[in-house]
């Protein structure tokens, strides 16, 4: 079998030294053009993936990877479970659907909790209670978002009105 291979190779060698320089580039030329075509392809044509949330839970990126999932939408998790990162294209529309769901549930009470639950009939201490729990989670939300931090809690606390 090596004596074979050997010989195909000295038969190639033969080939390519008995032809001439332009010769040698009409060959050549063709299969490296090829090569960079196919090269370019598939470099061009690979998914960018971008973060769709960071800095999440356990429990939130087990949420968000399930609903991603539901949807058949390619995602990748990084950052020890805490990033998930979604094709550049669909990041908008997704992070809409998903705000839309409450997704992620993350506990917290914003400003749609009001929509959700306020009536007629709630009492003035309820409103006060919500009142102060959206602007504590608003505060920490807005404290989060300051570079190098990662997580914040916020507790109001008013001493109470004396006539």
């Amino acid at each position: 079998m090596n004596e074979r291979i050997a010989l195909y190779r000295d038969k190639v060698k033969v080939f390519w030294n008995n032809r001439k320089k332009g010769q040698k580039i009409t060959l050549v030329g063709p299969l490296a053009a090829i090569l960079v075509i196919v090269l370019a392809s598939i470099f061009l044509t690979k998914e960018k993936f971008v973060p769709l949330y960071s800095n999440l839970s356990a429990q939130e990126t087990g949420q968000i990877k399930a609903e991603l999932n539901a949807r058949s939408v390619p995602s990748e998790i990084s950052d020890d479970g805490t990033t998930i990162s979604v094709p550049e294209q669909c990041v908008d529309s997704l992070k809409v659907d998903l705000a839309a769901q409450g997704i992620p549930d993350s506990g917290s009470i914003d400003y749609s909790f009001f929509g959700k639950n306020a009536s007629f009939d709630m009492a003035d201490n309820e409103f006060d209670g919500l009142k102060f729990d959206v602007l504590q989670t608003e505060l920490a939300n807005l404290m989060k978002n300051i570079q190098g931090v990662n997580n914040a809690k916020v507790m109001i606390t008013l001493p109470n009105e004396s006539i």
